[in-house]
């Protein structure tokens, strides 16, 4: 099965795009001091690059050469020194071990793309300073989406909370509601990233005569065809998603789209109007949607809490709610690791006992074995 091509463009529009992220990318590259800039090797390297690739590789760089500039540092190519400081800023600032590696990985990618074989990025104070920060991080509590679970009804332990029956309960019958309560609900079903729900397409979606169906997952984080996926989706969001497509007249292309409000005048009055756009949302506002569904919840009365807890719990809410969730229900249920692993598309458990940690603690056969015998 070939990639798709992003929803609604044109092969000539896909081949403009191209051009000029790769034109941002050449820009880019020979702000560079490095005088012997290999303009034949920069130009393949660039090519053989996946779209998503090269445009972290921008975005490292660019993140690079501001804080470089804003430091009196040297730009590219860059010393030992500086990448080690740059590491130490990353890391001050908040970001994750594998997001300073990755910076790392492409400020090498991109000394060796202008032509420099071995650049100071990968020379030992750099590798050590890396090490260093790792250790320090290892020692802090990892910062977790909290979980949108399904609710009680489903498991009687699942804290009072954002979840998703509540979150669900928090969408009108309007177009904005329609959609959002088919995205979480399809977000928590398959354990979906924000890149991968955005991604879905009609096509990706096969409903099955029993009434509930499939999605096909191919074009995130990208994936080559060989390495396309299918998850189970339920009943429920499939009705839903019947019910959006017919209300937004969705027939085909992207599935989850913006919606325009406008005002229109209407018998001397102003009326709202929503239009649906013809392009896929973008995955960077499922957060701010979750986020107003929660508050919306709180307000409606669905949740029980005091306004400072609901704006910490809100805090706490993200994109990746629905994957940690749904990761602790299958766990409620006794699934074995290997299994959830395999649903929600990990190469390895690590991830299903890290975000099982505190369920697995409640339920674990030390509290099994022992509860009934420790009681005061």
């Amino acid at each position: 099965m070939p990639r798709r091509k992003s929803h609604d463009r044109t092969p000539e529009a896909e081949e403009a795009a191209r051009r000029r992220l790769e034109d941002r990318a050449k820009d880019v590259l020979l702000e560079s001091r490095f005088d012997a800039v290999d303009a034949r090797l920069l130009g393949a390297s660039i090519s053989a690059l996946e779209d998503n690739s090269l445009r972290a590789l921008v975005a490292d760089i660019e993140t690079y050469l501001s804080w470089s500039e804003r430091n009196g540092r040297t730009g590219i190519p860059c010393s030992q020194e500086d990448a080690a400081d740059y590491a130490e800023y990353l890391s001050k600032t908040g970001s994750a071990i594998s997001t300073i590696r990755r910076r790392l990985s492409g400020l090498t990618r991109a000394h060796r793309m202008i032509g420099i074989e071995k650049p100071e990025t990968t020379r030992s104070l750099v590798a050590e300073t890396v090490k260093t920060i790792a250790r320090r991080k290892k020692r802090q509590k990892p910062k977790q989406a909290a979980p949108a679970r399904l609710g009680q009804d489903f498991d009687p332990d699942t804290p009072l909370s954002f979840t998703l029956e509540v979150l669900l309960a928090a969408c009108p019958e309007d177009l904005v509601g329609l959609r959002d309560r088919t995205m979480m609900s399809m977000a928590y079903d398959a354990g979906l990233r924000r890149s991968e729900l955005a991604a879905v397409n009609t096509d990706d979606i096969e409903v099955y005569p029993e009434g509930d169906g499939s999605l096909t997952i191919g074009d995130a984080k990208g994936r080559d065809a060989d390495d396309i996926e299918y998850v189970w989706i339920s009943e429920i969001t499939v009705e839903y998603m019947r019910v959006w497509r017919a209300a937004a007249r969705v027939e085909d292309g992207a599935l989850f789209r913006p919606i325009f409000v406008s005002r229109k005048k209407v018998a001397g009055k102003f009326e709202r109007v929503l239009t649906v756009g013809k392009d896929a949302i973008s995955a960077n506002s499922f957060n701010a949607i979750i986020k107003r569904r929660a508050r919306q919840a709180w307000q409606s009365g669905l949740v029980t809490m005091t306004e400072t807890e609901m704006q910490t719990a809100i805090a706490r809410l993200s994109s990746h709610s629905f994957r940690v969730g749904v990761t602790q229900d299958l766990i409620s249920k006794k699934n074995a690791d290997a299994a959830i692993a395999i649903a929600m598309r990990w190469k390895t458990t690590a991830m299903v006992q890290r975000y099982g940690r505190g369920i697995k603690a409640r339920r674990g056969a030390a509290k099994r074995t022992l509860s009934a015998h420790r009681r005061k």
